[in-house]
């Protein structure tokens, strides 16, 4: 069998994440008998921008708090590896369905991460003003929310470096011509290394970095990242092969 292992250091962060200027990409969340729910709070189903899953969380009564609440939450934040965030422009809204002119919307721009996987606004409305019927906020009892979330590619930032080190046992005996690391993530954006043990039509080792969630970005995407690949000697650490320095766009 053969074991591979995988470790990475933290990231420094210097800078602040720019934000994609891409357009925002919206989800409408419909919800019938509202005044009906007794939750404390509230998830919509999930959906996917950037390679991310993402979901809205209300809590109808308010979060401890006489407004209504609402938030953009990771929905899968506890499969993401270590070190993962995700900078985005959010704009959620509670839809007026008489008059959209009255439609409320704030937005707000939010690093997520594993300290903070949700984000949003406790105070969203005042729940006097969502329950009353000749408002517009209710209408049939069906509650309608949007969320426009942006920026959900990345960018490197120049200041920020991650080591990522690969670990794999059995080296000799792997059959498959390729193999991949595990995912990682560096300024929000999930990378692995690629090899190919008995090389790619080569009779060299072939290594490289590959964009890991390239299939889930939106037409168009790409990231520039400075990188070097080590093979590690572990008998001597001064002959350890690094090509690096490398400027790509991926």
């Amino acid at each position: 069998m053969v074991k591979t292992a995988n470790s990475v250091d933290a990231p420094k962060v210097d800078d602040p994440p720019k934000v994609d200027d891409r357009p925002s990409e919206r989800f409408t969340w419909t919800i019938e008998n509202f005044s009906k729910l007794t939750r404390k709070k509230v998830y919509s189903d999930v959906f996917l921008v950037g390679g991310y899953k993402w979901r809205v969380l209300i809590f109808p009564k308010g979060n401890n708090s006489d407004h209504l609440s609402v938030y953009l939450d990771v929905a899968d934040f506890a499969t993401l590896p270590y070190g993962w965030s995700k900078n985005i422009q959010l704009s959620l809204a509670v839809v007026n369905q008489v008059n959209s002119d009255f439609t409320i919307r704030k937005d707000t721009q939010h690093r997520f991460n594993a300290r903070t996987k949700d984000w949003g606004f406790t105070s969203f409305m005042p729940l006097s003003d969502l329950y009353d019927p000749s408002k517009g906020y209710l209408l049939n009892d069906t509650f309608m929310v949007e969320a426009d979330v942006a920026g959900a590619t990345c960018h490197m930032n120049s200041l920020l470096q991650t080591l990522f080190t690969w670990t794999i046992e059995n080296f000799s005996r792997l059959t498959d011509k390729m193999l991949w690391s595990d995912v990682f993530f560096v300024g929000g954006c999930k990378w692995r290394v690629l090899i190919y043990p008995k090389g790619n039509n080569t009779d060299h080792l072939s290594l490289y970095l590959d964009a890991a969630d390239s299939i889930t970005l939106p037409d168009g995407w790409n990231r520039h990242a400075q990188f070097s690949l080590a093979m590690v000697n572990q008998i001597h650490s001064e002959s350890t092969i690094r090509k690096g320095n490398s400027f790509a766009s991926l």
